[in-house]
Order: C-alpha cells, then sequence, then structure tokens
C-alpha cells in the first residue's frame, strides 16, 4: 500500500473543494492562506460556499488519529449548524472508524476514505 502524505492529500481534496465552487483555505497547500482556527483548532481544509462552512481534518497516518480526539471534540461542541465536518481518512486508519468517532461523540457530516 502506498502511503500518501497530508500535505499531498490536503492538496487533493482543497483542489476538489475548489472545484466544487468553494473558496477554500488550507493550511500548508502553497498560493492559499492557512485555513482558521475553529474552537481552538487549525483544521486542515476550511471551505466555504453559499453561507455553509465545511472543515476538513485530514487523518493519514493511525498515529494522527489518537491526537485529534481533543480536537474532534471541541469542534464537535463549538459548531454552529452552518458548519459542516468532514474528515478525510487513509484507509489504513479507517478501521472501526464510525465505532471511535461515536465514543467520542463526534458526528461527522461526512468520511472520506482514501
Amino acid at each position: 500500500m502506498i502511503r500518501v502524505s497530508r500535505e499531498q492529500l490536503a492538496e487533493r481534496w482543497a483542489l476538489t473543494y475548489a472545484q466544487d465552487g468553494y473558496r477554500v483555505r488550507a493550511t500548508g497547500v502553497p498560493g492559499l492562506e492557512a485555513a482558521r482556527p475553529v474552537a481552538g483548532f487549525s483544521p486542515d481544509i476550511e471551505a466555504t460556499k453559499d453561507g455553509e462552512q465545511v472543515v476538513v481534518w485530514i487523518v493519514a497516518s493511525p498515529e494522527a488519529f489518537e491526537g485529534l480526539k481533543r480536537e474532534l471534540a471541541a469542534l464537535e461542541e463549538a459548531r454552529t449548524e452552518e458548519q459542516k465536518l468532514h474528515l478525510i481518512v487513509a484507509a489504513e486508519c479507517a478501521h472501526d472508524i464510525k465505532k471511535r468517532l461515536d465514543a467520542w461523540q463526534v458526528h461527522a457530516d461526512q468520511v472520506h476514505i482514501t
């Protein structure tokens, strides 16, 4: 299995959201402003369109997933109805993802397995 870096995933998905008509900010992506913090944490991508804000966290390695628990729980508590949470998860991190998110009481609007 070829592992894709967080930076590569951020570049690819920032382009995807831009092609879908969103205004995109992405942390660490050349040519784009960094995503603004939400609930005190910085998402990898922030995409806005028609009053909707999508905040995206990328999970590119199993080690990164455990580190996100606090960030995602804080976001879940602070986000408004206009804020949607999307997770982009590398395939090797996807095992039991629904079970983990449920245990953390995090309800993502979309989970993309890549």
